[in-house]
């Protein structure tokens, strides 16, 4: 409903992306930050964590941005599409991630392409779901919402990180990240 409900609000007259973005995601983060003050108070999140979450947040309002300003142009139908191609570029970084990682450790691994089979059969379950008799040329919002797979993917990469860490400084996380979004509308 995320898209369809951004492409109805955007359409009304008088509301342009970034005062719904602003609206949107400034709500989501002053629901959070009693929560998020008192995780503070209590020592649940390091600087080095809050830090990390800022970096998160501008990943995720990038993703945001382009979503926002491309739905403008695009339809909901082929926005999700674009979007739900985050899984496969997660499955890739995590899987060069991890060879990376074997090769710092002195062993060789290779690529392993079987593991971004679940992400393909995700994106092309969506993309049946969502583009059934979808017609049309592409746009300048179908270019724009690609920053969605790289904004949002380095976001929950990012994130997986600084839950590694530090697991209980879930809500301050959540709250920096979304304040993040809401400044950078």
């Amino acid at each position: 409903s995320n898209f369809a409900c951004a492409k109805v609000v955007l359409a009304q007259p008088g509301v342009d992306a970034s005062l719904y973005a602003v609206a949107r995601f400034s709500l989501a983060a002053v629901s959070l930050l009693p929560g998020a003050i008192d995780a503070a108070r209590r020592g649940l999140i390091s600087w080095e964590t809050a830090r990390g979450a800022f970096v998160c947040g501008s990943w995720v309002a990038f993703g945001y941005l382009g979503q926002t300003v491309g739905l403008m142009t695009t339809t909901p139908s082929r926005a999700c599409v674009i979007c739900s191609l985050n899984c496969i570029f997660v499955a890739i970084v995590a899987e060069l991630s991890r060879v990376n990682s074997t090769k710092d450790r002195g062993y060789k691994t290779n690529f392993d392409l079987k593991k971004l089979i679940p992400a393909f059969i995700a994106v092309a379950g969506v993309a049946i779901i969502e583009l059934q008799g979808a017609a049309g040329k592409p746009t300048i919002g179908d270019l724009l919402c690609f920053s969605q797979p790289i904004g949002f993917g380095m976001g929950y990469l990012q994130l997986e990180e600084l839950m590694k860490k530090e697991p209980n400084a879930a809500l301050p996380v959540s709250g920096i990240k979304l304040a993040v979004v809401a400044t950078s509308a």
